[in-house]
C-alpha cells in the first residue's frame, strides 16, 4: 500500500505521536531534557543516530 497509510479501521498515528514514542524509546522522558539535548548540536546528532540505527 501507500507509504503512510493505514487499512481501514484503524487509527493513523500523527507525526506528534510518532515523535514522542520514539523519544521515549531513546530514553527522554521530560520535555526539559528534549530541550537541552535539542541545544546541544554533537548531543542531539547522537541521540538521532541512536534512535535511527545509522
Amino acid at each position: 500500500g501507500c507509504k503512510g497509510f493505514k487499512k481501514n479501521g484503524y487509527p493513523r498515528e500523527t507525526l506528534k505521536q510518532t515523535l514522542l514514542q520514539d523519544v521515549r524509546n531513546i530514553g527522554l522522558n521530560f520535555m526539559e531534557e528534549i530541550d537541552q539535548v535539542a541545544g546541544d548540536r554533537a548531543a542531539w546528532r547522537n541521540e538521532l543516530q541512536i534512535l535511527c540505527n545509522v
